[in-house]
């Protein structure tokens, strides 16, 4: 009996190697099939991160698409100034801001980083500006709230992970970004080379922009944008269809939602795409592993040579050959859901665990795993031990020691 169980320790130690490798690179492949994801779509942590930010409840919060900013087009402008007027007189709004998709046109490419504040919903977005013959020098858009701000203001952006960055305003506010004055707020210069506390950056993009959008930018620069409103506390969703109707008034909206269904909308989708490109990998890795490593397992099996195993007749072959696909199955089966939780932890922990269904998922994921690693040791051990009895015609010894 003990060499029983050393075959089926041995057994076990080989297909725990095997578990490894698999789980290995069924984790790096999603993980790749989500960072791939996220490279096109960053808009995942813009939602996340502001969600997290703005303490105060997310149904407050909406969100207006506006259509194009054209920063030569002075009727535009008139028709932003007259809507600010109109929202700030509602008494309902206790904040406004604005945040876009970076898509800031310079002739080298552009990094933008949007960031908002906590205590309210101003989006700040750094980049370079936007209006042909500026200076190259990064800028700083802020919100009403920090109007105070003046040259030599040092302002810290907080970073996720509780990294940090300084920058500097090294100037006044520039006469070529006049149309961004408002009740929203103003645009700064600021210096990148040093950190308004507790700003978070919600997104960091690179472009690579074509001779076409450079000819657009020096000549009609257009863009779209999306503006949050945080509505006050009591405020009802009449109050925000109240804000609707002003920006459809001044042609300023493309569509109207709330934050917090935007957010869980946008997950849901996320997660719905990150499940189909990862079912097709599972299946692939899932046929190959279960082939390959069927076909080993059974070669060596069934190798007198090194387990002196030789069968009586064709059902106690088949007998074996059905145990061992079985094992193997289960151990990429297995091996890929525990991948899948890992993968889907790492996805979990770069978001706001504070949000109820966030935190359930990393905590139900933590715990399910090991139960999940435990059954599939039993199973193995167990399955290795079962092709010894199904040939209990022969001596174990023999088997064990290659002998016929």
């Amino acid at each position: 009996m003990n060499i029983v169980f050393t075959y089926a320790f041995r057994n076990l130690c080989n297909r725990f190697k095997s578990f490894v490798v698999i789980c290995v690179c069924a984790t790096v492949s999603f993980f790749m099939l989500d960072m791939s994801m996220t490279s096109y779509n960053f808009a995942r942590f813009e939602l996340v991160d502001t969600k997290r930010v703005v303490k105060c409840d997310p149904k407050r919060v909406y969100k207006l698409s506006v259509t194009s900013f054209n920063i030569h087009d002075e009727e535009q402008a008139k028709r932003r100034e007259a809507f600010y007027k109109e929202v700030k007189a509602l008494g309902q709004v206790e904040d406004i801001g604005w945040y876009d998709y970076g898509k800031r046109i310079t002739k080298d490419g552009i990094t933008v980083k949007t960031l908002v504040m906590p205590e309210g919903l101003l989006a700040i977005t750094t980049g370079k500006p936007m209006t042909a013959g500026a200076k190259e020098e990064n800028y700083c858009y802020v919100g009403e709230g920090v109007k105070d701000l003046i040259s030599g203001t040092e302002l810290v952006f907080k970073k996720s992970k509780g990294k940090t960055d300084t920058h500097k305003i090294v100037g006044s506010i520039p006469s070529d970004t006049r149309w961004f004055t408002s009740s929203l707020g103003f645009a700064l210069p600021i210096d990148y080379s040093k950190s308004i506390d507790d700003y978070v950056v919600i997104n960091e993009v690179e472009y690579e922009v074509d001779e076409e959008w450079r000819y657009t930018y020096y000549n009609d620069f257009e863009m779209y944008v999306n503006m949050l409103v945080l509505m006050k506390e009591g405020s009802s969703v009449k109050d925000a269809k109240e804000i609707e109707q002003l920006a459809v008034k001044y042609d300023l909206v493309i569509d109207f939602k709330n934050f917090s269904e935007m957010y869980d909308e946008y997950m849901k989708n996320n997660r719905d795409e990150l499940m189909t490109y990862g079912g097709r990998v599972l299946v692939m890795i899932l046929l190959v592993t279960i082939s390959i490593s069927s076909a080993c397992t059974v070669s060596i099996l069934l190798q007198k040579k090194q387990y002196g195993i030789m069968f009586c007749n064709g059902v106690r072959r088949i007998q074996v050959y059905l145990i061992c696909i079985i094992e193997n199955a289960l151990t990429v089966v297995i091996s890929a859901a525990v991948a899948y939780m890992l993968c889907n932890m790492t996805y979990t922990a770069n978001m706001p665990t504070q949000f109820e269904k966030d935190t359930y998922a990393y905590i139900h994921n933590s715990l399910n795993m090991p139960i999940l690693i435990g059954i599939y040791v039993a199973i193995t051990f167990v399955a290795s031990i079962i092709p010894l009895y199904i040939l209990k015609n022969y001596r174990v010894t023999d088997m064990m020691k290659g002998g016929d």
